[in-house]
């Protein structure tokens, strides 16, 4: 799980200045916190619609992602706003790092469209193949089918893996903070309006 916080210095000089002018400053932020949240969940769902680089079955991983954004919560005495997303990958595709085994001896690395998002039990059950273990060379194995006369490599095994961080992974921050800027200005510009109206009327 990442959380992702906004307060009231974390947008630069502005933001503050504008939270200074309002009587519920709350609720700004929870308004900025609900606009975030769509922010993560759009750059999610369009991230999930990049096809996967092996083809065949989908995992639709990153629709999982937008799916564990949370609704948006008040903290520190409703001085700052929290955004959690629960899916249980997203650090690792964000921080990068190793992945090891927990249950097993090796990792299996899909490497046909047939083996990506299947383990290696599901893709014995759903393509009715058999699985052979092979050894290649003293450290590396495989787990391929007989096909066509000859042998396919389904999935590569491994010890572990280490994972590049994806700079994609979470929207620029920049990006989301100037979108979130703008609705602040637009709130607080009409809060403003409507505080002068109500004290201008007779």
């Amino acid at each position: 799980m990442i959380t992702v916080t906004f307060n009231d210095h974390g947008f630069g000089q502005r933001l503050p200045i504008l939270l200074r002018q309002l009587q519920r400053p709350a609720a700004l932020l929870a308004v900025l916190g609900r606009d975030a949240a769509n922010q993560y969940r759009t750059h999610f769902r369009m991230k999930n619609r990049t096809p996967n680089k092996l083809g065949g079955k989908r995992t639709n991983f990153w629709r999982q992602v937008a799916d564990s954004v949370q609704a948006p919560r008040l903290e520190n005495g409703d001085q700052a706003v929290v955004i959690s997303i629960n899916h249980p990958a997203i650090a690792q595709k964000v921080m990068g790092g190793v992945i090891k085994p927990k249950r097993v001896k090796f990792l299996t690395i899909p490497v046909s469209p047939e083996a990506h998002g299947r383990t290696a039990r599901t893709f014995e059950h759903e393509t009715g193949l058999k699985l052979v273990f092979l050894k290649v060379g003293d450290r590396n194995a495989v787990l391929a089918t007989h096909r066509g006369g000859g042998m396919q490599i389904e999935y590569v095994l491994t010890a572990s893996v280490k994972q590049a961080p994806d700079p994609t992974a979470v929207p620029d921050p920049d990006v989301v903070a100037g979108k979130l800027l703008v609705r602040a200005e637009g709130y607080v510009a009409r809060i403003l309006a409507q505080a002068t109206g109500k004290r201008g009327h007779p």
